[in-house]
């Protein structure tokens, strides 16, 4: 990172980022093309570096899982467009969580039901919820596993 005025070192900064995002867009490597996917996601509470995704248990995003497990991805809070009367005065506030790792296909149908309670309580101030067996059926969870977060921030003055 160039401005390390900017990076956010503290794991419990990025762990804030993380709770209060609502979309967390994640690039798979289909071969040497980027793949962006905006999910839905959850954080293990008990560990900060597993976030879970879910989707349909088909489609060019499990197509490229099964391929290559690697991934990255990202997501901003506290986002403002903080206006300029001069075109090069603007800014924009925000807190930016990256991360690079590896993700996979969850199979086991309890540890499924666990991490969509772990997606649903990021949403919904709740820790257990009743599932349709069709729909569990008819979901597919994915479990990323972080290798290295980084952060970013930026909060102008006149904030």
């Amino acid at each position: 990172m160039c401005r390390n005025e900017r990076k956010i070192y503290s794991q419990e900064e990025i762990d804030e980022i993380l709770k209060n995002a609502e979309i967390c867009r994640v690039a798979l490597y289909d071969g040497n093309v980027p793949y962006l996917v905006p999910f839905n996601f959850g954080i293990d509470l008990n560990n900060s570096n597993i976030i879970y995704f879910h989707c349909a248990n088909e489609g060019k995003k499990l197509d490229i899982i099964n391929k290559n497990p690697n991934a990255c991805f990202q997501v901003e809070t506290e986002v403002l467009l903080k206006p300029s009367e001069k075109p090069c005065g603007w800014a924009l506030n925000y807190k930016s969580v990256m991360a690079l790792g590896q993700i996979k296909i969850v199979r086991d149908l309890d540890e499924k039901i666990h991490r969509l309670n772990c997606i649903m309580s990021h949403y919904y101030n709740q820790n257990e919820f009743r599932y349709n067996e069709n729909s569990l059926f008819d979901t597919t969870i994915l479990k990323f596993k972080v290798a290295v977060y980084t952060g970013k921030k930026l909060i102008s003055k006149n904030s």
